[in-house]
């Protein structure tokens, strides 16, 4: 299967988990839009950019960014999406990051026994503390 073939099924994973936590998608129009779904519950709206990959061990790590653009214009903005929806295409399951303008995350499948080989100030987050979109949204 083709990456773009990935991409596009794991965008639909994506929508089919959004419509059984109460949300609303809708896919944007035109191919150019920096999100790749909106997500609207309650008066709520969510631009959301989806990844996916699967896990190498205990950890799943996406490229967080454009794939267009000079280096500097990569990183997507917060104006430009919310949540970084990260989807496991072996696990089927997908979790939900808040947009901090990184360039890629990781994400583990539980708390690492050791921060051995981490900066103090690197965030690690585990996988299933963020399967509800209202996390990312907190």
């Amino acid at each position: 299967m083709s990456l773009v073939v990935k991409g596009i099924s794991s965008e639909y994973e994506v929508i089919a988990d959004l419509i059984k936590q109460g949300y609303t998608p809708s896919i944007p129009a035109l191919p150019t839009s920096p999100y790749d779904i909106i997500a609207e519950k309650a008066g709520a709206m969510y631009k959301i950019q989806v990844k996916s990959s699967v896990f190498e061990g205990n950890k799943i790590s996406v490229h967080t960014r454009k794939s267009n653009g000079n280096k500097d214009e990569r990183r997507y903005t917060t104006q430009e999406i919310d949540i970084i929806a990260i989807h496991d295409r072996e696990g089927k399951r997908t979790a939900y990051i808040p947009n901090e303008g990184l360039t890629k995350l990781t994400i583990y499948s539980e708390l690492p026994k050791s921060r051995n080989g981490y900066r103090k100030d690197d965030v690690i987050r585990v996988f299933d503390e963020y399967r509800e979109i209202g996390q990312a949204s907190a």
